[in-house]
């Protein structure tokens, strides 16, 4: 994408060829998002952080294709008005398309850093290096199927949620500090609005659940 708009940048025109390559940046956002939805569906569904996490980086996907659209659109029009290359308005429409690419760059990568084991915990591993109730052969083919919340470790789990937590939590502070007066928001700042606001009821909804699994479990009362 940078490369696409670096190329119009110093040509001060878009091209034929520069508008189908901005094209396939969308539909590529598309595709890329309809994976990992598959993804969330056939192996994550059942953990949640993870599943919350994944969606909201396929919704950041989609946000960035509907961007690179109205970019386009714009671009078209200007040109059958011949208007002339404007530099400020394409870097603040390019802006808006790399923001959500960052943002479902930034989810994904919060996610694979909780999900790394730290260092100072021993390794869940049985004698051999084998991972303990399992032999070594099954490999990649034997884990195809769906995976449970028992495949990824409360504590990651923990750490994912309060990454999310934490970056909701000050993008919101900030959204409210540049915006005010919501009645006046754009289409793009209403849908990050939205966005974060689902967000906000993704995480409270993982705390209660959590906070539910941390709780002990109620002896049973005796019978007599």
């Amino acid at each position: 994408m940078k490369r696409i708009h670096q190329t119009a940048m110093e040509a001060k025109t878009w091209d034929r060829p520069l508008m189908q390559s901005l094209s396939d940046q969308a539909e590529l956002e598309r595709g890329l998002a309809d994976e990992l939805d598959q993804l969330i569906e056939g192996s994550f569904k059942s953990i949640r952080v993870v599943s919350k996490m994944l969606g909201h980086a396929t919704e950041a996907m989609r946000q960035s294709a509907a961007r690179i659209d109205a970019r386009l659109e714009d671009i078209k029009i200007a040109q059958d008005a011949n208007e002339p290359f404007d530099p400020e308005r394409e870097e603040k429409l390019h802006s808006a398309v790399v923001r959500w690419q960052d943002m479902a760059v930034r989810r994904i990568d919060q996610l694979l850093d909780s999900l790394k084991p730290d260092k100072e915990l021993p390794s869940p591993q049985g004698e051999g290096g084998q991972p303990p109730g399992g032999g070594g052969d099954q490999g990649g083919a034997g884990r195809a199927g769906a995976r449970s919340s028992d495949d990824v470790p409360l504590l990651a789990q923990l750490k994912a949620l309060r990454a999310l937590q934490a970056e909701v939590n000050e993008r919101t502070a900030q959204f409210a500090k540049e915006h005010p007066d919501l009645s006046q928001l754009t289409d793009d700042e209403r849908a990050e609005l939205q966005l974060l606001r689902r967000m906000q009821g993704d995480i409270v909804e993982l705390i209660q659940e959590y906070s539910a699994l941390a709780e002990p479990a109620k002896p049973e009362a005796d019978k007599p």
